[in-house]
């Protein structure tokens, strides 16, 4: 439903709405829509569809952190996605001080017996929103909004990687990168539903001990509509 363009609001208000093909103004109810430019500096104000979901309460993070790993260490979270049209949007950050591969694999054959024991609720990025994630860790009874985390010292749980959907050098094999830069959601990876990924940081068991390492995980949750 429109209404005209040259008889309901004054031209310093109508010039900061949304209008059809036609000319018409656009509006909701007694509510017109307003476009994204602002009315005392005509800027024009939009974000990104990533940010979007942020302020709508569908993006999650996982943290992982260690100050003091060794040089043969392995660390990592694995999770697994709900099944149906609920998909992932992820992308990652990680840093290493040791020479050290980072991968991304999918649909890992996994060994949860002994059951597994450090887990991570994922953080929803809007602090105000009460969404929970629906990924779920990878453990003999798996729960929901949980993943799994692979700490210094644990022994790997993963006896086949499946599809090494990622792989990369960083740490200090790499000159002038210690970290691995896909944190940008041009560079996302929308993870397939009711599948395993376990995001791995293995060291070359070279240089010194003691060294840092840190991963975070981001990914929005968002109904596929094609």
């Amino acid at each position: 439903m429109a209404r005209d363009l040259d008889t309901h609001l004054p031209e310093n208000t109508w010039r900061n709405r949304v209008l059809d093909r036609d000319g018409n103004f656009l509006y909701t109810g007694d509510t017109y829509l307003a476009n994204a430019i602002d009315n005392s500096t005509n800027a024009v104000n939009t974000i990104d569809y990533a940010h979007h979901e942020v302020h709508a309460g569908s993006t999650f993070c996982i943290h992982l952190a260690d100050n003091a790993v060794g040089k043969a260490t392995e660390m990592g979270c694995l999770f697994t996605t709900p099944a149906g049209a609920k998909w992932f949007h992820c992308v990652y950050s990680v840093s290493m001080g040791a020479k050290a591969v980072f991968d991304i694999l999918e649909a890992p054959t996994v060994d949860v017996t002994p059951d597994l024991t450090n887990f991570y609720t994922p953080r929803n990025r809007n602090r105000n929103s009460d969404k929970v994630s629906t990924a779920s860790s990878v453990r003999v009874t798996p729960v929901a909004n949980q993943a799994t985390l692979i700490l210094d010292g644990d022994a790997t749980p993963i006896s086949a990687d499946g599809t090494v959907l990622h792989t990369e050098v960083i740490g200090g094999a790499k000159k002038g990168k210690t970290a691995s830069d896909g944190h940008t959601h041009e560079d996302e990876y929308v993870l397939k539903a009711d599948t395993t990924y376990y995001f791995r940081v293995k060291g070359d068991d070279t240089g010194d001990n003691n060294l840092q390492m840190s991963m975070e995980v981001i990914w929005y949750e968002h109904t596929n509509k094609a």
